[in-house]
C-alpha cells in the first residue's frame, strides 16, 4: 500500500525490526501532521499485505474512524484458507493508551474478516484486490474487488454503518475477560487515553468474533475475467432513480462499465482506452469532471464516463445498453448530463433495457440479415510514458464502418 493522506494526516506502512534483528514487524503508522504519531501494535496483523485505508467521518469528530484493509495469514483457527482479507477499525483522533510503555500505540485497533462470495454455497473469494468508498446521503457504501486462487473475481458491497455495528456489538475472539469499564474499540472524548486494562485486552485479542458480511448476504457478481481495480460513481437517470455504475479494470488493458440493478451487476460496455493494452495498475475517478483516469507502467489515458457514442446510432442499441448516462434524443444516443432534460426528452430504460418505446425506423431488418465490422477509436487522451511523447485524440477521430446488408 502506498502512503495515504487521510484528512490532514499522512499514514504509511513500515516494518519495525526487533532488537535482536531477526524479526520484522509490519505496522500501520501515522507519519506526518497531528501528534501523537501512533502506530499499530505487533499483534494486530500476521504477515500483512496492505491494500488501502479510508477515513469514515462522523457527526462528532471524536468518533471518526480509520478503516485499514489488508490480507494476512489466517492461522487456520477458523477457516482452511491460508490467507484472508481483513478490515481493521481504529479511532482516528485517539491519543493512545494509559500505558507508559505503549504511549504511541493505537489502543482502539480491532480487526475482522472481510467476507466476499456466496456463503450459502460455501463459495468464497478470499483475496482482496481493491477497495472504493462511495459517499451517499443515505449512508456510505464500500465496494470490494476480490479474487480466488484461480484469479476469478467477485465484487461485494458493504454498508459502512453495518461495519461499525459489527465492531460495536461483537465480542473479542478467544477472549474470556469480562467486566471492563470501557468497551474495547471505544473512541473516547478528546484528550482521554484508553484505560490500561481495556488496552491490554485489545492488544492480546485484537480480532472480533463476528465477520463483516456483504450487503444482501452475497457477492454482486462473479466473473472469469481477472479484474485488478474498481471505482464507483452514481448517476440519476431519466426515471429520477439513482444508479451506481462500476468501472472495473482488467489485467489486459480493458475497462468494463457495469450498472448495479436489483443487487446484481450488468455489463453495459467494454472500453479499450490504451494505445498499448497491458495490465491496468491505476484507476481513478473524477466525478465532478466525469472523467476516468487509467494508467499502466507505460501509459496514462483519460476518458469520459458518459461517452455514449459506443452504442452506435440506433435507439434500440442505446436503450438495450442500460447505461444510466445515456439516452436517445434527437436521433442519436447522447449523454443525459450534457443537455437540459426539460427541453430535450430522453428515452431510457435502465431496469429492463426495453426498447419498445423507440420511434419506428424507415428500414427494419432482422439482426441475422445484418453483418458489420466496426473499428472505433474511443475519446481519450493518451500519454506514452516510455519516450515522453504525448498523443492526444479528443473526440471520435475514427468511425469506420463496413456494413454489408443482405436482404433475403
Amino acid at each position: 500500500m502506498t502512503p495515504s493522506i487521510l484528512g490532514n494526516d499522512a499514514y504509511s506502512t513500515v516494518v519495525r525490526q526487533t532488537s535482536n534483528g531477526n524479526t520484522k514487524k509490519p505496522r500501520f503508522h501515522k507519519s506526518y501532521k497531528s501528534k501523537p504519531l501512533l502506530y499499530t501494535g505487533d499483534n494486530l496483523m500476521r504477515n500483512p499485505q496492505f491494500v488501502k485505508s479510508l477515513v469514515v467521518e462522523s457527526k462528532s469528530r471524536d468518533q471518526d474512524k480509520i478503516l485499514l484493509f489488508f490480507i494476512e495469514d489466517s492461522g487456520l483457527s477458523r477457516t482452511t484458507e491460508k490467507r484472508l482479507s481483513m478490515v481493521a477499525q481504529m479511532c482516528k483522533h485517539e491519543i493512545g493508551p494509559d500505558d507508559t510503555n505503549n504511549y504511541n500505540v493505537f489502543s482502539t485497533a480491532l480487526k475482522s474478516r472481510l467476507v466476499c462470495g456466496y456463503p450459502a454455497k460455501n463459495q468464497y473469494f478470499p483475496y482482496l484486490q481493491d477497495i472504493f468508498m462511495l459517499k451517499r446521503k443515505e449512508g456510505d457504501l464500500i465496494y470490494g474487488l476480490f479474487k480466488n486462487a484461480w484469479n476469478r473475481t467477485a465484487v461485494c458491497s458493504y454498508s459502512v454503518l453495518n461495519i461499525e455495528q459489527t465492531f460495536n456489538n461483537s465480542t473479542l475472539f478467544q477472549s474470556k475477560t469480562t467486566g471492563l469499564n470501557i468497551r474495547p474499540g471505544t473512541c473516547l472524548e478528546s484528550g482521554k487515553r484508553t484505560p490500561i486494562d481495556t488496552f491490554t485486552e485489545v492488544a492480546n485479542n485484537p480480532e472480533i468474533t463476528d465477520w463483516v458480511m456483504p450487503s444482501g448476504g452475497s457477492a454482486l457478481n462473479q466473473s472469469l475475467v481477472f479484474y485488478t481495480n474498481v471505482v464507483v460513481n452514481k448517476v440519476t437517470a431519466v426515471d429520477n432513480e439513482t444508479y451506481r455504475v462500476l468501472f472495473l479494470a482488467t489485467d489486459d488493458g480493458y475497462v468494463d462499465k457495469m450498472v448495479e440493478i436489483n443487487g446484481k451487476l450488468i455489463l453495459v460496455h467494454q472500453m479499450s482506452p490504451l494505445q498499448q493494452p497491458e495490465r491496468i495498475r491505476y484507476l481513478e475517478l473524477d466525478p465532478t469532471q466525469r472523467l476516468l483516469y487509467v494508467g499502466t507502467t507505460r501509459e496514462v489515458a483519460r476518458l469520459p464516463v458518459d461517452n455514449c457514442t459506443g452504442y452506435y446510432r440506433s435507439c434500440e442499441s442505446c436503450l438495450k445498453a442500460q447505461d444510466p448516462y445515456c439516452g436517445w434524443a434527437n436521433g442519436s444516443c447522447q449523454s443525459i448530463l450534457k443537455h437540459e432534460r426539460l427541453t430535450i426528452p430522453f428515452l431510457q430504460n435502465i431496469t429492463h433495457g426495453d426498447a419498445s418505446g423507440c420511434p419506428s425506423e424507415p428500414v427494419s431488418l432482422p439482426v441475422s440479415d445484418i453483418r458489420f465490422n466496426l473499428a472505433i477509436q474511443p475519446e481519450h487522451e493518451s500519454t506514452n510514458v516510455d519516450n515522453g511523447t504525448s498523443r492526444h485524440s479528443i473526440g471520435w477521430l475514427l468511425w469506420i464502418a463496413l456494413l454489408t446488408v443482405t436482404i433475403m
